[in-house]
């Protein structure tokens, strides 16, 4: 919602507006619709505004209708409950941001510096990158230590940003390197600086899209 609305307000706020009038809106190849059930529903005590509850909650009410499970994604993702998926993050960033080429980057495949450095010449050339991590872990005031963490787990989403800066570590000294980024989350801009241990323990995945 945050990419939407910073690269292209106007196609937000015709969104809130079928929704609203129409209960339903034209994504890039599939129409949404908002179920009878949920534009019953109040948005209670949420702290957010009505615009955005009113898209992101017929987003998260349609998403396991529209994407079907990726049999090939790892199977602590595909066992997640409560939360948008890989599968799913990639669905809208086409469906709703309109980027042509999408693909998620398993860290356990490109490494985690490996998928941040390709997703910051991603952002750089105008396109948009969602990070999976562990909460807890990559954005707490202090990064737990290992024996406080005993499992960590995917559970949030953030955007990057900017400002992607990354030292490599030194030679026969393992995860002795350093990375740190500017990300968009829980409604406000923050600033992650991380040893390379703790951000390949707290980075799952990023989704990135771009326009060709």
């Amino acid at each position: 919602m945050f990419e939407l609305i910073r690269k292209q307000p106007l196609r937000y706020v015709q969104i809130c507006r079928d929704l609203f009038e129409q209960g339903s809106f034209q994504a890039k190849t599939k129409q949404i619709n908002a179920s009878a059930r949920l534009r019953q529903e109040s948005k209670g005590d949420l702290q957010m505004g009505q615009a955005d509850w009113l898209v992101l909650a017929t987003l998260r009410d349609a998403e396991n209708l529209l994407f079907p499970v990726d049999p090939d994604a790892p199977e602590i993702m595909r066992n997640l409950s409560g939360m948008t998926k890989s599968w799913g993050m990639k669905g809208w960033v086409r469906e709703i941001l309109g980027y042509e080429r999408v693909k998620y980057d398993h860290t356990y495949l490109l490494g985690d510096v490996g998928a941040l450095r390709n997703a910051a010449q991603v952002i750089e050339t105008g396109g948009v990158a969602f990070m999976l991590v562990t909460a807890d872990g990559l954005l707490g005031q202090a990064t737990p230590r290992k024996e406080e963490l005993p499992v960590a787990l995917p559970n949030h989403w953030i955007t990057l940003i900017s400002n992607v800066a990354i030292q490599k570590g030194t030679f026969g000294q393992h995860d002795s390197g350093h990375v740190s980024f500017d990300v968009f989350t829980w409604a406000k801009k923050m600033h992650v600086d991380a040893g390379e241990g703790p951000f390949e323990r707290f980075l799952w995945g990023i989704v990135t899209g771009q326009a060709t």
